[in-house]
């Protein structure tokens, strides 16, 4: 499977995927339980949702917990310090030592063909204590691992907890920033490091002729829906979140691009190993081992070992798988979280007892996967529930395989026979067809969204005057008409105040000589002892006190 088959089965099948589960989640704002609501068949499709979620959310715990293990050793580094095996009674590991760049090392395969890398052995013999002699189903635990794993379910709860209180988009946020500062430091070191740029080409070269072959679309197809499609449930808790006026076709891309970025970064770290490996022992990329899946745990950290810097490098590298599994695992436990919470309005008020009873759940659960087994049948189900299905059959018997689609297609057939069933006692089939009335939102005003979904004309006139933004309306050559003929109005409106205010400062200083002339008249009528004089006065006032008179109104 190469970029190419990925991007052609993003483009053509998993973004409507994407697209119509943003849709529903804008628009119904309904959890995964609800879903029966909107396609009545699908009854039981949300339990396995909640299935999947959880059953993810518990391999990514065992994950998280080897992922701090060796974020604390990449300081000693253990799998490149050479002990004598003669002195290890257990040969838990053989120390394969690092030489220097450019000469002839000691060859990476052993007598015994799985004994590849040092660090290959210490994470199958030290981290997780297998052998192949082991038949029982559990074991012992493993303490380091069990320390690890009870510290990291202890703090994602406290996340949880937090993110009540200031945002999911805020934990989210933290989460991305910190991938992007530890992948940009990552690959800063592998440019500057001999060899790691070596098979890089191998990500873009494919055969032509792979493009025309089906079973390579069906696998990529089942890769890429997998983690894209319904069996999560995480883009509908997304579309909740999103706004009525987004659109959720370019959201739809947004996420599609982002899967290809990180599968494209895999792989750059994965082959960037192998070049530098193959340029440190000298050796062909086919004499090396092949891309498996611990790759990150028994490959990559014994290449990080001849970078600079490489105590540094490892910590970060360890730390970006930390944070992407981490945001991962929280986005799955808060669908989990959401879907509970809503099932009744008074399940709101226990949100701190479901947050942890699902951290516990799945603390207890994930014990199951940090035991001294192998072959463990349970782990491997587990541990593999996000391969395709040729690995499943490849590592577990085939009724172990069998159960486990089992009981996930389980909840999905009841439903539809329990709907089907129901209907027919009704003498009501076609309702199996059709939504309830209730799967819109509660808010009568989102349910104008609905009419967006029928392509008339006139309902892509009201879309467009209820979801455009301003920008795009001021393309419109009708839109800038009425602009300017109120621009032009408004400005002969401004003038008739200019002329108004004019007019009225006018009559203010008429009324203020009027008033002069009757302040003189009184204090002459004050100073004056003569009665003839002050009739005179009063005379002479009365014309400009009638003449005042008449003007004050105007």
């Amino acid at each position: 499977l190469t970029v190419y088959h990925c991007i052609l089965v993003y483009s053509i099948f998993v973004i409507p995927f994407i697209d119509m589960e943003l849709f529903l989640g804008q628009y119904s704002k309904l959890n995964c339980l609800q879903f029966g609501k909107i396609t009545p068949l699908a009854f039981g499709l949300g339990a396995t949702m909640m299935l999947l979620a959880l059953t993810r959310t518990v391999s990514n715990s065992a994950l998280l917990g080897d992922t701090i293990l060796y974020m604390f050793r990449c300081i000693e580094r253990p799998w490149l310090e050479c002990h004598a095996p003669e002195k290890d009674a257990k040969n838990f590991y053989k120390c394969i030592a690092l030489p220097k760049i450019n000469e002839q090392g000691a060859d990476l395969w052993s007598e015994n063909p799985q004994a590849r890398l040092s660090s290959y052995i210490y994470w199958r013999d030290v981290i997780l204590k297998t052998n192949d002699t082991g038949t029982e189903i559990f074991g012992p635990l493993v303490i380091p691992r069990l320390a690890c794993m009870t510290g990291i379910w202890i703090a994602l709860c406290a996340l949880f907890l937090m993110a009540l209180g200031v945002g999911l988009i805020f934990i989210t946020k933290i989460c991305v920033w910190t991938i992007i500062f530890c992948s940009s430091i990552l690959i800063f070191s592998l440019m500057i490091t001999p060899g790691a740029s070596k098979y890089l080409s191998q990500i873009f070269w494919t055969n032509f002729k792979d493009l025309t072959s089906p079973k390579v679309y069906i696998y990529a197809i089942h890769v890429c829906l997998r983690s894209l499609s319904l069996g999560q449930g995480a883009h509908m808790l997304i579309g909740n979140y999103m706004k009525e006026t987004w659109s959720t076709s370019l959201c739809a891309i947004f996420i599609a691009i982002i899967n290809v970025i990180v599968t494209l970064f895999v792989y750059i770290c994965q082959y960037s190993a192998l070049g530098i490996l193959s340029t440190v022992y000298n050796q062909n990329l086919g004499d090396l081992h092949d891309i498996e899946k611990n790759f990150a745990f028994s490959t990559i950290p014994h290449a990080l070992g001849a970078m600079s810097f490489s105590r540094l490098v490892s910590f970060f590298y360890f730390l970006d798988i930390f944070c992407f599994t981490a945001g991962n695992t929280i986005a799955l436990c808060y669908v989990i979280y959401y879907t509970i919470s809503n099932i009744r309005e008074e399940m709101k008020t226990y949100k701190t007892y479901i947050i942890t009873g699902i951290c516990l759940a799945c603390y207890l659960l994930g014990l199951s996967l940090i035991t001294e087994t192998s072959p463990n049948q349970v782990v491997t189900v587990f541990y593999y529930i996000d391969k395709h299905t040729e690995e499943l059959y490849l590592n577990c018997n085939f009724w172990i395989t069998m159960f486990v689609y089992f009981v996930y297609l389980l909840p999905v057939v009841l439903g539809a026979f329990y709907k089907v069933y129901k209907n027919l006692r009704k003498h009501n089939l076609v309702a199996v067809l059709k939504p309830e009335e209730d799967w819109g939102p509660p808010d009568p005003e989102l349910r104008k969204l609905r009419n967006t979904m029928n392509p008339r004309l006139e309902t892509r006139v009201n879309r467009r005057s209820y979801l455009c933004k301003h920008k795009c309306l001021l393309k419109s050559s009708y839109l800038k008409r009425v602009i300017t003929e109120e621009e032009r109005w408004y400005e002969y409106y401004v003038a008739m105040l200019d002329s108004m205010g004019s007019v009225s400062e006018e009559t203010m200083s008429i009324e203020e000589e009027e008033e002069e002339e009757d302040e003189l008249i009184a204090s002459k009528r004050d100073t004056s002892s003569d009665y003839s004089q002050i009739s005179n006065v009063s005379l002479k006032s009365t014309p400009v006190e009638s003449r005042a008179s008449v003007k004050k109104p105007t």
